[in-house]
């Protein structure tokens, strides 16, 4: 079996890029000794590579097709379109060169810019059928949070009604998200993103440790900081011996530190930046929190449980109602519900046995995605496309 990564980039820092490096790393060391086996990485923006999220095997082949989609601005959206057209054909031939050099069995969209091509793209033996597979790795109705409702339904119809039947499977991240929006579809099914580290074996009480929530994300408005804000405006000043520390950077970090000084939170608020080390973060702290608008899954719920961290969330579409078992490893409150959030947060900080026995919980609940477990789900998946092929 020979598995062959599409992707934008595996130079930058970004969800997308650690998962997949994570799972080709895992890929590649159990196809190690299989003499048609192998996986490779095929990208079109250089970045940062070799430097990378998290380290990349050297089983695992890259192939670097050099379109640098990234580069691209919309400023001029005309001629933002025009050169994006054109770069799909190019990419459309430098992946078929990939494959025709590589020779995979299976080739994985990352849900970007290559996704586009992959209709056109063949098997190098006219004998074979290419597995094409689509990964979504956001949630399939973000387009409702950006553009109007009008243009997303449109847009969402294209793309996944018309443009997806050029795919034998396509992944979404939870089963919220297929069961509210494809029930009927079978060719959309899940599969839910591994740990990007191991569970941590520590079982020292989380109460032993700071005393701060977490939370980690970009300082972006889909991932709602300035909810966050209003909510330990109200929260904090009950427990003074608390601190709020929020792990990220983005184009946000003055807007939010401006809301901290007019809700009057500065002293109880840390802005901490980017931390390479988000791990050694969530070891550090009592409480995680996040107050998304819309995620694909939430993967810093999984982080955060591995760390033995009981976590409180709205019931952001989605991740957060599969990810937290309300009430046993975390707390859930309704969508946007900043009061009822607050509440949430202030009982678990006033509960020390509470927080000790979620922690310990969500430490359990996790291991059902730890990667090598999510990876075999994957192995099975792909032999069962291959064999229908």
């Amino acid at each position: 079996m020979r598995i062959l990564f599409c992707i934008n980039s595996i130079g930058r820092v970004s969800g997308i890029e650690s998962v997949t490096i994570l799972k080709a790393n895992h890929l590649a060391e159990l196809l190690k000794n299989n003499k048609w086996g192998g996986v490779a990485i095929c990208y079109s923006d250089k970045c940062n590579f070799p430097e990378t999220v998290i380290p990349l095997s050297p089983l695992a082949v890259t192939y670097d097709t050099k379109l640098d989609f990234y580069g691209n601005t919309m400023r001029n959206l005309p001629k933002f379109l025009v050169r994006f057209v054109s770069k799909l054909f190019r990419h459309r031939k430098r992946i078929q060169a990939v494959i025709d050099d590589f020779r995979p069995d299976i080739i994985v969209s990352t849900g970007q810019a290559e996704k586009f091509v992959f209709p056109f793209l063949r098997n190098s033996d006219k004998k074979k059928k290419l597995v094409k597979i689509r990964e979504i790795h956001f949630n399939s109705n973000y387009r409702y949070f950006r553009y109007s409702k009008w243009l997303a339904a449109l847009v969402n119809f294209v793309d996944y009604r018309v443009f997806s039947r050029a795919f034998d499977k396509v992944y979404l991240l939870t089963a919220q998200d297929k069961r509210e929006n494809f029930p009927a579809n079978t060719r959309f099914t899940y599969m839910p993103n591994p740990i990007s580290f191991g569970i941590d074996k520590d079982e020292t009480p989380v109460t032993a440790r700071q005393k701060s929530v977490l939370a980690v994300g970009r300082l972006v408005p889909q991932k709602n900081f300035a909810s966050l804000l209003r909510i330990w405006a109200a929260v904090g000043k009950k427990h003074p011996d608390w601190k709020l520390r929020i792990v990220g950077d983005g184009a946000e970090m003055q807007r939010l530190q401006q809301l901290a000084d007019e809700i009057r939170i500065t002293e109880s608020t840390e802005f901490a930046g980017h931390s390479g080390k988000v791990h050694d973060e969530m070891r550090k702290a009592q409480i995680f929190a996040m107050t998304s608008l819309y995620e694909g899954f939430g993967m810093v719920l999984i982080e955060a449980a591995a760390c033995g961290l009981p976590a409180v969330s709205y019931k952001t579409p989605y991740g957060p109602e599969e990810l937290i078992s309300d009430g046993k490893t975390g707390l859930l409150a309704e969508y946007l519900d900043e009061k009822g959030f607050a509440d949430k947060l202030d009982f678990l900080i006033q509960n020390d046995s509470l927080r000790r026995r979620m922690g310990a919980e969500a430490r359990k609940d996790v291991s059902r995605y730890a990667a090598d477990t999510i990876i075999r789900r994957w192995m099975r998946e792909y032999e069962a496309l291959l064999s229908e092929k």
